[in-house]
């Protein structure tokens, strides 16, 4: 394309019938260039964008997780906690959500997340 500017410049006189000006020719192929630029930036920023948003997920899923090993350690305790039974219960949905998180992320550890049955336990 420069060249084709070049040659309409230098020898337009050849080229009566075109009305192109190699300066607008130059200036369009500096245009896609920029353009090459700003997909490079787009690229970058889904690439960190990706990264951040695994990077906050897991900040999340990890304190959601220590939430429930939290609650799940009432029963553990000499003394009861109080409003042991409906904090599990309140609990209970949310640990299973995230346990079948875990199963479609990691199908061979499913067995460790599955939740005990609050039926088993008298309730």
């Amino acid at each position: 394309m420069g060249q084709v500017a070049d040659v309409l410049e230098r020898h337009s006189a050849y080229f009566p019938e075109l009305k192109v000006d190699p300066a607008d020719m130059r200036d369009g192929v500096r245009r896609a260039s920029r353009w090459l630029s700003v997909r490079a930036f787009g690229e970058l920023l889904v690439r960190v964008a990706d990264e951040q948003h695994l990077v906050e997920l897991a900040a999340q899923v990890k304190l959601a997780l220590s939430i429930v090993t939290h609650v799940r350690a009432d029963s553990q305790h000499l003394f009861p906690v109080p409003h042991a039974i409906e904090r599990e219960e309140a609990m209970h949905l949310a640990e299973w959500t995230l346990g079948a998180r875990q199963r479609r992320i990691h199908p061979g550890k499913a067995s460790r997340w599955r939740l005990p049955s609050l039926r088993r336990r008298g309730r």
